[in-house]
């Protein structure tokens, strides 16, 4: 509920400026802030990448504030580890499970992607615990990229590089032009996909 009461607030602090802008700026109307060095200019953009969905710009609202709640979850749980080690024994699997499980039978970095996305109200391709399996149902719904990715998209990896089944999970929350930065369940520094604990990783 925190997230929601704070993205609610960055998206109502956002038109409050907007507001404040378009009544006191005329339109392409230059205002110093910092004289020579930071201007501020009202310009418009009805929609996303070249105003497209420009009629639908409350659609691009709804996104952006699940997307926002849905990263400061994943956040949120950064640090948090299987107890006890090596045993698989973490809340995200007793959610996807019903009921506490443990053992080698049970990696569980795709449990807490689903966990994330099912507390947000966020669908996804499919309700599983398998990388492959989510990538062949975003496959099959036109919903899998290798380029362009964005906060909040699900990224799978498959560290052999010969293009195998996919191994591990984790949800982009930053991209750079070298690669992403992902919070990811089940993994550590030592190792990548059964690493035991939920943390930022930079692929």
């Amino acid at each position: 509920m925190i997230y929601a009461i704070l993205a609610a607030a960055l998206v109502a602090v956002d038109q409050i400026v907007k507001y404040l802008v378009m009544t006191s700026i005329g339109f392409g109307e230059h205002v110093p802030l910092i004289p020579y060095i930071l201007d501020l200019t009202y310009v418009t953009n009805t929609g996303a990448a070249f105003s497209i969905f420009s009629e639908h710009t409350w659609a691009l609202a709804l996104v952006s504030l699940v997307m926002s709640v849905l990263l400061a979850l994943a956040r949120d749980q950064l640090g948090i580890k299987e107890s006890p080690p090596d045993s698989n024994r973490v809340l995200y699997n007793t959610w996807y499970y019903g009921q506490e499980v443990s053992g080698g039978a049970y990696p569980w970095c795709m449990a807490f992607v689903q966990w994330v996305f099912h507390q947000t109200g966020a669908p996804l391709p499919a309700r599983t615990a398998s990388c492959s399996a989510l990538m062949r149902a975003a496959q099959k719904k036109g919903a899998w990229v290798t380029e362009d990715f964005r906060p909040g998209d699900v990224v799978v990896y498959d560290f052999s590089g010969k293009k195998g089944a996919p191994v591990h999970c984790g949800i982009v929350e930053r991209v750079a032009k070298t690669g992403v930065t992902a919070i990811e369940g089940n993994t550590s520094a030592g190792n990548d996909a059964n690493g035991g604990q939920v943390q930022r990783r930079e692929r």
